[in-house]
């Protein structure tokens, strides 16, 4: 089974209900719709790594859901180098859709 899931499509189609309804209850769930949470990770992804780190080893992987992780293009090397240095220990869940414009764009 793969330890890494993309679920990305159009804005307001359900993903993220898919995926509260698919998956057992997150270890960590990161939802990048929140501004605040947004912005501590855009200025650094440590907060992220950290916190997988900080789930103890175990035989079942845990579960990690991302919501909007287009937002926070780091995630993305993040979540490569956990899975590089042990690919048992979690199972990441990144879903998302389009990057929306900035208002400076249009």
């Amino acid at each position: 089974m793969p330890f890494v899931h993309l679920l990305f499509g159009t804005r307001q189609t359900g993903k993220t209900t898919l995926l509260r309804e698919l998956l057992p209850t997150p270890a960590l769930n990161f939802n990048l719709a929140d501004p605040a949470e947004r912005g501590r990770l855009l200025a650094s992804i440590d907060p992220f790594k950290r916190a997988c780190l900080a789930l103890p080893e175990r035989k079942q992987s845990h579960v990690m859901l991302v919501d909007e992780a287009q937002t926070v293009p780091a995630i993305f090397d993040a979540v490569q180098s956990l899975y590089d240095e042990d690919k048992k220990r979690w199972r990441f869940v990144l879903c998302g859709s389009s990057v929306r414009k900035s208002c400076a764009a249009m």
